[in-house]
């Protein structure tokens, strides 16, 4: 067993991490949620050194990493309502139950055939199985029924030496947020079921609508970011336009702090009193975000004097805040911009309610 340092060279670590899975090892990897465990999905003798580290029962599913929505549907089979559904919280903290294709070892399915599969908000999961070319098992590097692990030296210090001698590679990616497990959500039987509550609090309501529950501004920055990540390239086009409704402490400002975040800035403040903030980053498909905030707007003819319409191009983002009041430029934007809206409720003191269409 060797240690990886991945954020010293992730491209490296890529690399001597798919050597590792070719030969049929076991990798202890980072993701978004945990520290878990990979294997190459279609390999046996792989699978079942895995399952023995593992200690997991019989007929016990473990689910895979895909990389992509697209290679998910060699894996799983999918309908075209369930992917549009889907399409909208990948990448991200969940794990998708589905019919299985048989496409990878067998007792990695449960025993009605279905199979877990993820595409993780986390770059490093999703190279490894880029240059791999093959799906990976995608489960938590703890053994079954113990706690998850979020840092390599609390995994090694609860991994008996008899485990450890089982593992082939730690690609230690530095102690990670401590994010819940996935939410692990059913398709496989007409109505939606969750599973698993992790973080990522879903329920969908209407076409093309999906409602999540923030418990703290950490968790809506996070679904900010995750909403940003799953359309920034469609700015190659047209500028993308994220229109936030809510009312007064609903959240707005921390979804754009977490827009902001993504981006690399650091300092995002509400522009109330200048109605528009500019920030020019660097970003490959994002160059300038605007944060609009129309609270201040009395006249729909004020609009005319504001120049929005001028920077409705493509590589720019804005994000509007009291969207309430967009009815003077909202026929524009649709024109003009992919436009994205985010309803957003004030629950109670810590919770909120997201609905994003």
């Amino acid at each position: 067993m060797y240690i990886i340092q991945a954020k010293k060279n992730e491209k490296e670590a890529i690399q001597q991490t798919v050597k590792i899975l070719r030969k049929g090892g076991i990798a202890v990897v980072p993701s978004d949620t945990v520290y878990g465990l990979s294997v190459d999905a279609t390999n046996k003798v792989a699978v079942e050194k895995l399952i023995r580290y593992k200690s997991r029962p019989p007929g016990k599913a473990i689910s895979i990493f895909t990389g992509t929505l697209e290679r998910t549907k060699e894996y799983v089979t999918v309908s075209n309502k369930q992917e549009k559904i889907i399409s909208t919280m990948v990448p991200g903290q969940y794990t998708f139950i589905f019919p299985s294709t048989h496409k990878i070892d067998k007792k990695l399915e449960s025993e009605r055939g279905t199979l877990g599969i993820r595409v993780p908000d986390f770059q490093f999961i999703n190279g490894v199985v880029k240059a791999f070319g093959k799906p990976i098992t995608a489960t938590s590097a703890n053994i079954s029924g113990t706690s998850p692990h979020y840092s390599i030296d609390a995994l090694l210090k609860a991994t008996p030496k008899s485990k450890q001698r089982m593992i082939d590679a730690i690609i230690d990616y530095g102690k990670l947020p401590r994010n819940k497990p996935s939410t692990v959500i059913d398709f496989t039987e007409g109505d939606i079921r969750i599973l698993r509550q992790g973080d990522m609090r879903f329920q969908r309501i209407a076409h093309k609508s999906v409602k999540f529950q923030s418990i703290s501004e950490g968790e809506t920055k996070q679904i900010a970011k995750s909403l940003l990540q799953k359309n920034i390239q469609k700015s190659i086009e047209k500028p993308v336009v994220i229109m936030l409704f809510g009312e007064m402490g609903a959240g707005k400002t921390v979804f754009v702090k977490g827009i902001g975040e993504y981006l690399g800035i650091d300092r995002i403040i509400s522009p109330t009193f200048v109605i528009y903030y500019e920030y020019h980053i660097q970003h490959h498909y994002i160059h300038t975000l605007y944060h609009v905030d129309l609270y201040k707007i009395e006249d729909q003819e004020e609009f005319e004097h504001l120049g929005l319409e001028e920077v409705l191009k493509p590589a720019n983002l804005m994000c509007v805040e009291w969207s309430e009041k967009s009815e003077g430029i909202f026929k524009i934007l649709n024109e003009k911009a992919y436009v994205i809206s985010v309803h957003m409720k004030h629950i109670d003191e810590t919770r909120r309610e997201i609905i994003i269409r």
